[in-house]
């Protein structure tokens, strides 16, 4: 974990005991909110390095990087920035909430002389107001001793310490400094409090005497070598300063038997590192060590962690040849070493090399124990290179037995550094001005400057070395340093007191650069939030919008802000929005952007970044800018989902079938969906995708229907939905040419997705061209009140006649139902709406008994062929009988 408000990062590491297929792993860190405010970086990475070899991919699908913007109640200050060198005496404070639109709260503003916060000149501001930016005016400020105005106008090149807190009874101050230097604008420590947030090695900060002194202190050096290591234990293979482990768990991943050396610097008491580093340089320590093969786990990874181990294989002549080189030949006299050999030694594999005298080796470095046939069993080696009194020299005994060594490392009481906080960003460098004075009238010290460069990831490029003196400059350092290149510096003493052990004490030293522009999010005038709460109906739009400001003196080009929802799946979801014009100074630009809640069920959120980091990267921006942290504003909101199922229809002619039935082969096939979400109202060309409708031919070939075929023809019609009706509805005018039977398949899906049903609609018909028609059957029969016609008829056309004849057994003719009395009559099986209730042709009810009928059917003036049905057995010449029963 990389927090946002310090260097220093987290590593947790577990060991999961087994992964058969899929596992989920969980555990709790601290939030440690004193750092952690604003955007922290999380990389997860399993089997890395690969102890367990894998199908595919041993890497790239191995690890993940997430961020996380942690918005806690807070405010940090933003300008004057920190350690700022401000060219007039009236200066305004800005801090900004680490939420741009935090709830309403009050804030408290102190500036002194002193960090102590304790002199006459100790001030306090209390502002209050929604989160954002919050800025004290030298007119606003208080005295602390009496509560009444006090207004700052700073004094020429006075340093001023200001903090920022909420307004709480334990308050959690951030705290900045500035200078105020007529007319020069910068970065610069002059007073002795501010140099505590430097980079100390070797020289220890005296506050209490305002004063810097070497630190020969010692550190301990722990190391254990293993013979028998396991996936139990392998963590156990590693070496510690001061209790800072360096774990060898990648030397040992691989099980090979390996050469494990350490070198550690004798001034400063820090190990080296392998080349590819973390910070983005690569350092000068390519020595052919096994843990340097550009094949290897972390050279691909673009922020690998470096390593404080060198690996060389104990049976590859060339590693052996490179650990000589690197020792005997890179290695600095006074360095410290440290080798060990986990597992097992090869001795006698070094004896059959003997062309890389390895017992020369170490026999060079002072050992007289290490020689020909020992047994193949783990030791530890130590010494100080060009000392053979110091070597110390651990042999396990037994097979399978350890070693381990505690060694107390002295460091050196006579030479240390001091490193700056990070200066920048910045548009262009001007001048570098110091002053230093020895702790003695007499002074044999030497000291040092190093300027260093980095680019906008932060990654040290180049160093320039010069003298120390006591008071000096460099006049326009962007010669020397392009800042279009390198926006950020360091400044390094390096401090060397051999007589009186007393380091030079720097009195101050200064870096003048033009700032870049800053702009913030600024929630003080609230922000628009178009909706009643957070909660919202799935498909439902939101209006939002919120205050972008220019909040220092440097104008900004034209402007770049993105939006997008991150749903609960953690997908990133892009709002489009247009780059707007520059944003000068003073200037606040405030629009409105609509969000729309489709496909976002659950907790969402609505993030807004302002000036935003482009190409993946976390270091550059859109526009260089002096801080990002108040450029992120992220909005909860929660969506109702959308789970109802939406209903689908279906229909031939305007009439529902069924599994069996005949059909019009023209017939007008209607599909309809309604879907009762009034905010997803299905009403776009797009909506067509959500549908799929299948048809299969007497021949059993499936084929898609589609809304446009190839040539651009229209085969299907979409008519949108309403928002009275909701119904989105498909009309398909089909052209069934062959007889047989055929089956329909829809499907359909609301805008959420929703299908339509458990089960997708599915029919099986029948499509016969020649116009037919079978027996008319009455029903019920008998019948005591009414009776009706059942029939079905083939073919594209109805008849242009019908008439049915009611007649006594007699033959005489007491009823005719002509085809207007029947109703509709349609293609496939019907039941007419006209019921018969057994009154004669003037309405009188006729009498209970037996009476024939017989159907006369024309089609463009000749006879409908008949249809054999199973109603032909009820049938004698074309008369059937019914049985009037009252």
């Amino acid at each position: 974990r990389n927090f946002p408000q310090s260097s220093i990062d987290s590593i947790y590491t577990f060991e999961i005991s087994e992964l058969h297929y899929m596992d989920t792993f969980k555990f709790k860190m601290p939030l440690q909110s004193n750092i952690a405010l604003g955007l922290n970086t999380f990389t997860i990475t399993a089997d890395i390095p690969s102890f367990i070899g894998e199908v595919y991919d041993e890497l790239n699908n191995n690890q993940i990087t997430k961020t996380l913007f942690i918005d806690i109640d807070g405010i940090l200050p933003v300008l004057p920035y920190d350690f700022a060198v401000v060219p007039n005496d009236s200066v305004t404070v800005r801090a900004s909430t680490v939420n741009p639109v935090a709830d309403f709260n009050t804030y408290r503003f102190e500036i002194d002389t002193t960090d102590l916060f304790d002199s006459p000149e100790h001030r306090f501001a209390l502002v209050s107001g929604f989160g954002g930016v919050k800025e004290v005016h030298p007119s606003e400020w208080l005295s602390s001793s009496s509560g009444l105005s006090d207004p700052l106008v700073c004094t020429d090149s006075t340093v001023y310490f200001w903090r920022v807190a909420v307004n709480d009874p334990v308050p959690d101050w951030r705290e900045f400094s500035f200078q105020y230097i007529e007319g020069k604008e910068g970065w610069g420590q002059d007073h002795f409090f501010q140099f505590k947030k430097n980079g100390f090695s070797g020289v220890l900060y005296d506050r209490p005497d305002r004063e810097r002194e070497f630190d020969g202190s010692t550190k301990l050096l722990l190391c254990k070598a293993l013979s028998n290591i396991t996936f139990q234990n392998y963590q156990e293979v590693q070496w510690s300063l001061d209790g800072d482990y360096y774990n060898d768990n990648y030397g040992v991943g691989n099980f090979n038997r390996k050469f494990h050396v350490a070198v550690i610097d004798p001034i400063t008491l820090e190990p080296w590192y392998t080349r590819f580093t973390d910070w983005g340089t690569d350092l000068d320590h390519n020595f052919g060590n096994n843990n340097d093969d550009q094949n290897s786990w972390f050279y691909n990874l673009s922020n690998s962690r470096p390593m404080n181990i060198f690996t060389f294989n104990q049976n590859d002549p060339v590693r052996l040849d490179s650990m000589q080189s690197m020792i005997l030949n890179h290695v600095p006299d006074s360095h410290y070493i440290l080798i060990y050999t986990p597992f097992e030694t090869l001795y006698d594999q070094w004896t059959a090399l003997d062309s890389t005298d390895m017992y020369g080796l170490f026999e060079t470095l002072g050992s007289d124990s290490i020689h020909a046939g020992r047994p193949n069993l783990p030791f530890i080696f130590f010494c100080k290179k060009g000392d053979p009194n110091s070597v110390i020299e651990r042999f396990v005994q037994v097979p399978g037995g350890d070693v381990s060594v505690s060694i107390n490392l002295a460091g050196k009481d006579y030479i240390g550094f001091e490193n700056s906080t990070m200066i920048g960003p910045a548009a262009n460098w001007g001048n570098v001005y110091w002053k230093q004075d020895p702790s003695e009238i007499t002074t044999y010290d030497s000291t040092n400057l190093r300027i260093k460069a980095y680019n906008i990831s932060g990654s040290l490029q180049f160093t320039i070395d010069t003298l120390f003196t006591s008071n000096d400059s460099i006049l326009n350092l962007n010669a020397l340093v392009d800042a279009a290149q390198y926006p950020y510096l360091r400044l390094e003493a390096n401090y060397i007191d051999t007589f009186n052990l007393t380091p030079a004490q720097i009195d101050r030293w200064h870096v003048l650069y033009q700032p870049l522009p800053e702009a913030a999010i600024d929630g003080s005038s609230l922000y628009t939030y178009s909706h009643s709460s957070d909660t919202l109906e799935a498909g439902q739009t939101f209006d939002f919008a919120v205050d972008v400001k220019n909040i220092f003196n440097v104008d900004m080009d034209s402007l770049l802000i993105e939006y997008w929802v991150e749903d609960a799946n953690q997908v990133r979801h892009p709002i489009p929005y247009d780059r707007q014009g520059p944003l000068l100074v003073g200037q606040t630009m405030r629009d409105t952007i609509t969000v729309s809640t489709a496909n976002l069920s659950g907790l969402n959120l609505l993030v807004m970044e302002v000036n935003p980091y482009v190409n993946g990267s976390l270091y550059i921006t859109d526009q260089p800018e002096q801080a990002h942290f108040n450029n992120l504003l992220q909005l909860p909101f929660y969506v109702n989902p959308d789970d109802i199922h939406p209903i689908l229809d279906v229909t031939f002619n305007g009439r529902h079938i069924l599994n069996g039935d005949i059909v019009d082969p023209s017939s007008e096939v209607l599909i309809t969906l309604k879907d009762d979400n009034e905010f997803l109202i299905m009403d776009d060309v797009s909506d067509t995708t959500n549908f799929g409708i299948y048809l299969t031919d007497p021949n059993g070939i499936q084929r898609r229907i589609p809304f446009v075929d190839g040539s651009g023809n229209v085969v299907m019609q979409w008519i949108p939905a309403e928002a009275q009706h909701k119904r989105f509805k498909i009309i398909w005018p089909s052209e069934l040419t062959q007889d047989g039977t055929y089956t329909l398949f829809v499907q359909g899906t609301d805008k959420s997705g929703n299908l339509s049903g458990d089960f997708d609609y599915k029919v099986s018909f029948e499509v016969i061209h020649e116009s037919t028609i079978t027996h008319m059957m009455n029903y019920p029969n008998p019948f005591s009140t009414s009776t009706r016609f059942v029939f079905t008829l083939t073919g594209s056309e109805v008849p242009d006649e019908i008439l049915i004849q009611i007649m006594t057994v007699t033959g005489r003719v007491v009823r005719e139902i002509t085809e207007d009395e029947l109703g509709e009559i349609h293609i496939g099986r019907n039941i007419t709406e006209y019921a018969w209730d057994g009154t004669d042709q003037f309405g009188d009810p006729l009498a209970n008994g037996v009476y024939l009928y017989r159907v006369k059917t024309e089609l463009n003036g000749e006879s409908i062929e008949h249809r054999e049905s199973g109603a032909d057995t009820h049938f004698k010449k074309g008369f059937g009988k019914m049985y009037l029963m009252r």
